[in-house]
């Protein structure tokens, strides 16, 4: 029963993302400025950091994360690369990976709306502890009160957590 609960959840999570992107809402709330809460870039990084936001928002995850690596090789605490890197990598399946780099950020950033909307994205697809998963939506939500998709997906969350208990 766990590993088809597992399973269930990860399609669930899956569906989500698919959702999240087609509607266009991960490619505007994930737009990421270069100047925001992060350490400043000197005119090269920033000019690959543009690129490699630009692959991301054109959904080219991979090569992304290669400019985004260019430039936290010469400012590794780049915020936005590592926020750009970090939800590269969630599209990718990647998502130990990016849970460790959400996880650093949203220790300095707790209230960073991308991050905290990313890691609640990790859990779902990841994590087996209903709690985090409920915890991080709703502080998704009270971050990101415009995005009509994260209270859909807390309550589709529940209603699998309710069939999965009966």
């Amino acid at each position: 029963k766990s590993l088809a609960s597992l399973a269930g959840a990860v399609c669930v999570g899956l569906l989500i993302l698919k959702l999240f992107w087609e509607t266009g809402v991960v490619r505007k709330s994930y737009s990421l400025d270069p100047l925001s809460r992060g350490r400043a870039v000197d005119t090269h990084s920033q000019q690959i950091f543009l690129k490699a936001d630009f692959l991301r928002a054109r959904g080219q995850w991979k090569e992304a994360v290669e400019e985004f690596d260019s430039v936290l090789k010469n400012t590794p605490d780049h915020i936005p690369s590592l926020r750009g890197k970090g939800i590269c990598l969630i599209f990718l399946g990647k998502l130990s990976q990016a849970r460790q780099i959400l996880e650093a950020i949203h220790k300095k950033k707790p209230r960073d709306p991308m991050v905290t909307r990313g890691l609640s994205q990790v859990y779902l697809l990841q994590s087996e502890d209903p709690s985090l998963i409920t915890n991080m939506l709703q502080k998704a939500i009270r971050l990101n009160p415009e995005d009509p998709i994260l209270p859909q997906t807390l309550s589709r969350f529940l209603e699998h957590q309710t069939e999965l208990r009966d």
